[in-house]
């Protein structure tokens, strides 16, 4: 199943397969790993990025075109991949073990309260989503909707 890109109606990505892999090559040196991903794949990874997107910031702040939230979609996808973490992972309570979304399963590491967990969130992706509400902790985002 195809993107359906913001600001179509239905959309489940802020940023096209095409311009992601683009960004992704010419923007980060490990660029292979996300090259060597299927289409289906990295559609996965864009969707479940989307999503986490509109969990925090405040929809009714989302402007005409996508603006920076399209390569924030791309980078937080790609930083995924790259660390093998996903940002529903509770480092309190850990109970999700285990997710599949299509073809991708993503297994959780369980860590000790002492471990640094990977973010994937960068300063550029936290202005961004600050934009449209998303407020960051020392550890999490919290959401901005009311």
């Amino acid at each position: 199943m195809a993107l359906v890109v913001y600001p179509d109606v239905g959309y489940t990505s802020f940023i096209s397969l095409v311009d992601a892999d683009s960004l992704i090559t010419l923007n980060y040196p490990l660029a292979d790993k996300w090259s060597s991903l299927t289409d289906e794949k990295k559609e996965v990874y864009l969707r479940l990025h989307c999503n986490t997107i509109l969990n925090k910031i405040d929809t009714l702040l989302l402007p005409v075109s996508s603006g920076c939230l399209g390569k924030s979609n791309a980078t937080m996808a790609f930083n995924d991949v790259i660390n093998g973490i996903s940002i529903t992972l509770d480092r309190n309570i850990g109970l999700v073990t285990k997710e599949k979304v299509g073809d991708v399963e993503v297994d959780y590491k369980q860590f000790r309260s002492n471990t640094k967990i990977p973010s994937i969130y960068n300063d550029e992706i936290k202005h961004c989503l600050g934009l449209y509400g998303a407020v960051f902790g020392s550890n999490q985002v919290t959401l901005g909707k009311s």
